[in-house]
């Protein structure tokens, strides 16, 4: 949802305002009538997805590939990511796992700031960030409302994950992620 900037979003924090959070809370509620017919319900809040064959990686690491990478807004803004094999463990987690009930962040522990995400992403990719950061007001003129979802950023809680269901991610830090993930 909205850019939360320094402020850690846990499960139970205020839902944002912007139109991803509209749609947020539109859809977690269109599945709580299933609770109410003693159905088991979790729904989990995904970060970023890192995957080598899909998800978000592949976007950021195509201009950055050409050589017409950079970072957008002040790079300042925090990107709450998830590695797939993360993501797919926490899937199967919340099916077999009877306790798993409610909203959970699937959410790697360790956010980034955006502009060093890019960073790692270029040096990867041995190519060098030619252009300046793209200033939040040029986005604005180009893109309209949806830069506030490439400018905004949140810094996401997986505590409640690791706490109540014990999981344990295989990809902590995006510096560890970005290891295991191939651009071809």
């Amino acid at each position: 949802g909205s850019d939360t900037g320094e402020i850690n979003c846990t499960e139970t924090s205020n839902p944002g305002v912007d139109f991803v959070a509209e749609c947020t809370k539109e859809w977690e509620k269109s599945v709580d009538p299933f609770v109410a017919q003693g159905i088991r319900l979790v729904k989990l809040r995904t970060g970023l997805v890192m995957a080598s064959q899909g998800g978000i990686f592949r976007v950021l690491t195509r201009p950055v590939y050409w050589f017409i990478g950079a970072i957008l807004g002040t790079g300042k803004q925090w990107q709450s990511w998830i590695h797939i094999d993360d993501l797919v463990e926490i899937f199967h987690q919340s099916l077999i796992n009877s306790s798993a009930t409610g909203v959970y962040n699937a959410v790697a522990p360790e956010p980034i700031r955006h502009g060093d995400m890019i960073k790692m992403i270029a040096k990867k990719l041995k190519r060098p960030l030619i252009f300046p950061a793209i200033p939040t007001w040029f986005l604005k003129i180009i893109l309209g409302e949806m830069a506030d979802l490439v400018t905004g950023g949140n810094f996401v809680s997986s505590q409640k994950i690791q706490k109540e269901l014990t999981f344990t991610f295989k990809f902590t830090s995006f510096a560890e992620a970005i290891k295991k993930l191939t651009y071809v």
